[in-house]
């Protein structure tokens, strides 16, 4: 019999997949995080990471969880309620890398 439970409410969340060779790479770029946790997220699968995509020029973009759902796969749980900005800002960072944003 359960006594306690807990809820959390996904309809205000926005998932975005990374895919290609650098995803790993693009994490290091994009993460507030040091290298050494994100690098940490390639070993071990479905490790999280809670972290905020931070512009160049200062402020946060949103804060986002991501963590590692496959080989060399990625998956990053955002906002909805920033998503359209969110999506825009990483797309415009994962030109230069093979990269793949979903």
């Amino acid at each position: 019999m359960r006594l306690h439970a807990g809820i959390f409410d996904v309809s205000h969340i926005t998932l975005v997949d990374l895919h290609g060779d650098d995803a790993q790479g693009f994490l290091r770029r994009l993460l507030a995080n040091d290298d050494v946790r994100v690098e940490h997220m390639a070993l071990e699968p479905y490790n999280a990471l809670y972290s905020r995509m931070l512009p160049h020029n200062g402020g946060v973009v949103g804060d986002l969880v991501a963590y590692r759902a496959g080989v060399p796969e990625r998956r990053l749980i955002a906002s909805a309620a920033t998503r359209d900005t969110a999506l825009v800002w990483l797309r415009g960072h994962a030109d230069s890398l093979a990269a793949d944003i979903d």
